[in-house]
């Protein structure tokens, strides 16, 4: 059901909503305040209804200096007339023959002016109804129930006021979508304090989909000005500020049904309002003061610089405390060095280096104001895990988060495209895993003593030999051992050593067909059946070393490993899903860097100058903190 306004052919309106004439003359006036009107009663100049407990009205009045006049609430018991719903906000009367009454049908109400026999506005319905009743309830809310054929006891809404609010945010409304009636209650600013018609600030709800990830916005026309960021749970994303207190109780409700934002009072004799305001371009809540009998400004968004709808361009990120606010996210770049140099950010930031899809990991990022979710996609049954790996499958896929916080955090929401509308907030905020190239995570700077506090490796292949991975992993840095100088090529992550000066693959699950093909060429020279999985392999490109006796041609490291094997030779072969390596300072911290781009002999990982890995079997998961790239 909708609200409509008829203002062309009156006569024909007139007839088709069958308002007998004889109701102009005959019928009573209300002439005593009461909160509702029946069939036979309507509302004119001369009264108004107010609702039970005197705290709201409704009648005729005229704004500001204006001699028009409309039908609208106010509050009953405040000096200062304040009005928060206008009936005929887009068609004025322009003489005091307003009339306000309940149609033939008694399934719509319409107001009309007597003068012009015109109806200036109505409710849609035009079914017939048994025993109409228009009430003004203690909320401020004006209702219009039938009573329910099946039961006489029981009444049923047709109509309701807070579906169809003007400016006002009033305690109890729901702010956003009925699915089912297909309502959007949004909330449109005056145009001037003495013209209720709508200006060009409007507050609602985002459209909604199948997986939509819905947030409040401010519109100026059709450009969004203002963002809440969406409910992650316990408040809006954009509005750390938004905790629970004694004064207010939020409420949040997202089910096939509806999807709304309402707040209640806890003390009742507390008034409080949001109005969205054209004049100052922002959307307030006011508290009226009693002993000052004024109203105050309890809060109002946009609320600072950072607060204005992408300031910053895409995958920038407004910093109030920096200068200048607006910083490219880390990896990014200015689109126009040349404009940003200028504090002309509208063109955003691009990548350093582009992405590579499967090889690319994620950096976490805290304290931050979730993207814009115009193009997101939620589940709320997925787990922070599930979604990263769903992320990662997706090319398109550009960060990831929980989508509730709440209760140690649950749910699933990505992005995809560039990234809108971010700010950091010193606390509050919320994490948010960016999509980064491994390139680009290899080549972040990692001051000494940084601790990392988890790098995982994700295996392609099936089965590995714990005792291979014990006595693989157990030697840390080799040039330590030897004094020798470390390795720090750059090219590959395959270039550390592990032990002699002619280094042997014991496995590799990314490049298990190489090694075989080797096995296979030592057969062929040695004229062998079988070559032990453990002889050492040598890589052609070093000396023509002889396959020989291990003990006799073995170094110090490489005899501690055969021991270890040895201790170890009764392990069973057994699946490895992930490999987490711990590095010794093992305290969590977000937005640290590490990446593995590949795997090689020994598991060789280049690290760090003044990084000493220290590696734990024990840890065979990825905790939440950690940094995890697919491979």
């Amino acid at each position: 059901m909708s609200m409509v306004v008829l203002n062309k052919k009156p006569m024909d309106i007139i007839s088709f909503i069958l308002i007998p004439t004889y109701l102009l003359f005959l019928s009573p006036k209300v002439s005593f305040a009461q909160d509702s009107i029946n069939q036979s009663q309507f509302i004119s100049e001369a009264n108004t209804l107010v609702s039970k407990d005197g705290s709201f009205e409704l009648g005729f009045f005229s704004p500001g200096s204006s001699n028009n006049r409309y039908l609208g609430i106010w509050y009953k018991n405040i000096p200062v007339k304040t009005i928060v719903w206008v009936a005929n906000r887009l068609y004025p009367i322009n003489d005091s023959s307003g009339l306000l009454m309940i149609n033939s049908s008694g399934g719509s109400v319409v107001l009309m002016s007597q003068n012009k026999s015109a109806v200036v506005w109505s409710t849609s319905s035009q079914r017939q109804a048994n025993n109409p009743l228009l009430q003004l309830l203690d909320s401020g809310n004006l209702v219009l129930t039938v009573t329910d054929e099946k039961d006489e006891n029981l009444r049923i809404s047709l109509w309701e006021s807070f579906e169809y609010p003007t400016d006002t945010f009033l305690p109890g409304m729901k702010f956003g979508w009925d699915l089912k009636k297909g309502i959007n209650r949004l909330f449109t600013a005056w145009k001037k304090p003495d013209d209720p018609s709508p200006g060009d600030f409007t507050h609602g709800l985002s459209e909604m989909g199948i997986h939509s990830y819905p947030e409040p916005y401010v519109w100026k026309g059709n450009k969004k000005f203002y963002r809440s960021g969406p409910w992650n749970g316990l408040r809006f994303s954009g509005s750390p500020d938004l905790n629970p207190n004694p004064v207010y109780d939020y409420i949040f409700v997202s089910n096939e049904n509806e999807v709304y934002f309402t707040y209640t009072l806890r003390n009742k004799s507390l008034i409080s309002r949001v109005v969205v305001n054209q004049t100052s371009h922002t959307r307030d809540r006011y508290t009226w003061i009693e002993t000052e009998k004024v109203w105050r400004v309890y809060s109002s968004r946009p609320r600072d610089y950072c607060d204005n709808y992408g300031l910053c361009g895409a995958n920038g990120n407004c910093v109030l405390t920096a200068s200048p606010v607006c910083q490219c996210l880390k990896a990014f770049k200015p689109k126009s060095p040349e404009l940003w140099s200028l504090m002309e950010w509208s063109q955003g930031c691009v990548r350093n280096k582009p992405l590579s899809c499967y090889t690319d990991g994620f950096l976490k990022f805290v304290d931050l104001k979730l993207p814009d979710t115009t193009y997101s996609w939620v589940n709320k049954s997925m787990s922070l895990e599930e979604c990263r790996v769903k992320c990662l499958k997706n090319c398109s896929c550009m960060a990831y988060t929980n989508s509730d916080i709440s209760g140690g955090g649950s749910g699933c929401a990505i992005w995809f495209g560039d990234l809108m509308d971010i700010r950091q907030f010193p606390a509050g905020g919320q994490d948010l895993y960016i999509r980064m190239s491994a390139s680009e995570l290899l080549g972040s700077t990692v001051p000494r003593r940084t601790p990392i506090h988890a790098l995982c490796l994700r295996s392609k292949q099936g089965a590995w030999r714990r005792e291979e991975l014990r006595s693989t992993l157990s030697v840390s840095d080799p040039s330590r051992e030897h004094g020798a100088k470390k390795n720090s090529d750059p090219r590959s992550l395959s270039s550390i050593r592990a032990g002699s000066t002619a280094p042997r693959r014991t496995f590799d699950p990314l490049s298990l067909s190489p090694i075989q093909a080797r096995r296979e060429e030592l057969r062929s020279k040695h004229g062998e059946k079988n070559v032990d999985p453990s002889t050492p392999i040598h890589h052609k490109r070093r000396s023509t070393l002889s396959v020989s006796d291990p003990s006799t041609t073995r170094t110090p490291i490489q005899a501690r490993r055969e021991e270890r094997r040895s201790k170890h030779a009764d392990l069973p072969q057994v699946p490895i899903h992930s490999l987490c390596l711990r590095w010794n300072d093992q305290r969590p911290r977000a937005g640290v860097v590490g990446v593995v781009n590949g795997i090689d002999a020994d598991l060789g990982i280049p690290l760090k100058d003044h990084v000493t890995p220290s590696f734990n079997l024990g840890q065979l998961h990825c905790p939440e903190q950690s940094i995890s790239f697919n491979l």
